[in-house]
């Protein structure tokens, strides 16, 4: 008698670790981005350094802050820009935004956003976006950061989480020119090299009326193109050129 209730309670333990494991198991993938989303980045004003001038905020400066500027020097590059990354963290990274020249520059800025994506190398080492840009429809939210010579701006992005462990980067568009980080190592889910609705629907006026409105000039809008504005400039032209003719 003794013997069926130590099976039995074997079996009700074994049930209850497998319930448990599922349980886990459900949650951790349910953690994963489910599809490609848009960048949410946030710029940190609070982190402007500049290693003449340390006035624009009066803000505490750390030696991390020489550390990352030295860093970003030794990133020999004829590019205005310099781009630096590096992660915080598994669920955050920071990107430093370095003026290579000896003259002020301006730098795109949306909503307080560096206008940015993530990719990630899928499984045959090509680069591609798991990340779109979405544009503000808000004139007001578009503006220039004016950043001095040898200055540096930071911004955070989100982190993935997945079961495919790859190379990730983050790609930056500024007065029409690209600029790559340098390499970091990630995990995806693969679900994320997918868009998860129809191309037109990830602009206003192409879901209005999506047959002006090419899937390359949309792809190359929400990946961040340096031609992308221009594309679905002209593209929007024809619709209210179309418009007028009702």
């Amino acid at each position: 008698m003794s013997f069926l209730i130590v099976l039995k309670f074997k079996s009700d333990l074994m049930m209850k670790t497998k319930i448990l494991f599922f349980f886990l198991l459900f949650f951790y993938t349910k953690s994963f981005c489910q599809h490609m989303t848009y960048n949410q980045n946030e710029a940190d004003y609070d982190f402007y350094f500049n290693s003449k001038e340390k006035t624009l905020p009066a803000v505490k400066l750390y030696i991390e802050d020489e550390k990352t500027l030295n860093k970003l020097k030794l990133l020999k590059s004829e590019d205005s820009i310099i781009i630096y990354a590096e992660k915080i963290n598994r669920k955050l990274a920071s990107i430093y935004l370095f003026n290579n020249t000896n003259d002020s520059i301006n730098i795109s800025i949306s909503d307080s956003r560096f206008r940015m994506i993530q990719e990630a190398k899928d499984k045959d080492g090509k680069w591609k976006p798991i990340e779109y840009w979405n544009y503000s429809a808000c004139g007001s939210s578009y503006s220039n950061f004016k950043l001095k010579p040898n200055g540096i701006l930071k911004a955070n992005s989100k982190l993935y989480r997945g079961s495919f462990k790859t190379k990730i980067r983050f790609k930056i568009l500024s007065k029409n020119k690209v600029y790559y980080t340098n390499e970091l190592d990630g995990e995806i889910n693969p679900k994320q090299f997918k868009l998860e609705k129809e191309l037109h629907l990830y602009i206003r006026q192409a879901n209005a009326s999506y047959k002006f409105f090419s899937k390359e000039s949309i792809r190359k809008y929400i990946f961040i193109e340096p031609d992308g504005v221009e594309k679905i400039g002209e593209d929007y032209k024809k619709w209210q050129e179309w418009l007028e003719q009702k």
